[in-house]
């Protein structure tokens, strides 16, 4: 790590059911939150990108390969909706062929197995120190990020990069766990940021 740390967060735009995404309505909680002034050393003075994302495979491979080849960033963190009222940190992706078609009604052209890939980051020690907390909305491990743009975004991050991405589910915008799910997001965050920069 250097001294000039990058982090990026991403979060989804809308797509089926999901008039509303709690992933955007959450990185917009984050990005007023003054996230980083209590990250640890070298990260409380990194620079942090925000980004919204169409639920497309094109415009997210796109933005994984010029964000990762331009900015190689320290940490990618990707936030998305899931539907249970819990918030899952996802530990890898799944050996997947891409057939769901996304808001433009497209697949993947090169319609390519991706491997398993596995995040590099301390996600099983973050996570189990939250567990310890009283959280208002419980923080669990998950293997399976599904199939579609919540994964393959996590593939590409990983493939781009250098294993320093997390993938995050949070509970869906009808919830009403907007606030909630932002203040656990950040704890997250900020405790992984806080055992990578201890093993640094």
């Amino acid at each position: 790590m250097g001294d000039n740390e990058n982090v990026l967060i991403t979060a989804f735009g809308p797509f089926g059911g999901h008039k509303v995404n709690a992933s955007t309505e959450i990185l917009k909680v984050l990005q007023s939150s003054g996230l980083k002034d209590t990250w640890p050393v070298p990260f409380h003075t990194a620079a942090i990108d925000f980004k919204e994302i169409p639920v497309s495979y094109v415009k997210t491979e796109s933005l994984m390969k010029s964000y990762w080849k331009s900015k190689q960033p320290s940490v990618c963190i990707h936030l998305g909706v899931f539907t249970e009222k819990v918030i899952h940190v996802e530990t890898q992706c799944n050996s997947t062929v891409y057939t769901r078609p996304d808001v433009d009604g497209k697949i993947p052209q090169d319609k390519k197995c991706w491997p398993l890939l596995k995040s590099s980051l301390p996600l099983a020690e973050a996570v189990s120190t939250l567990q310890e907390e009283n959280l208002p909305i419980e923080v669990k491990m998950s293997e399976d990020a599904g199939e579609y743009l919540c994964q393959y975004i996590y593939h590409n991050s990983l493939t781009e990069g250098t294993g320093n991405s997390v993938f995050i589910h949070v509970p869906k915008f009808e919830d009403g766990l907007i606030e909630e799910s932002a203040f656990v997001v950040g704890k997250i965050i900020k405790e992984i940021l806080c055992k990578l920069s201890s093993v640094q």
